[in-house]
């Protein structure tokens, strides 16, 4: 399984992270919490870029980044959580 997001602040990241800690030492659990800021970094444009190629390798990446980056815009940074298997 699967857990990433972005939250708003370093305080809700910790919520998150605390809130999972009985399972994050599952070798089959992967969390990856980020907050704004962590996001918005220098060389966040290199790790967005590497994750939506390994997404969709032969997707338009450039465009997948743009509408990302208008949906961090848009609203609370917390709805952003997936699960995947």
């Amino acid at each position: 399984m699967r857990v990433e997001g972005i939250v708003d602040s370093e305080e809700r990241k910790q919520e998150f992270l605390r809130a999972l800690g009985p399972v994050s030492n599952n070798p089959a659990v992967k969390i990856d919490i980020h907050t704004v800021t962590e996001t918005l970094k220098p060389g966040a444009d290199d790790e967005l870029r590497a994750y939506f190629e390994k997404q969709s390798p032969s997707g338009p990446t450039d465009d997948a980044i743009r509408k990302y980056s208008s949906r961090r815009q848009e609203g609370p940074t917390t709805r952003c959580f997936t699960r995947s298997n």
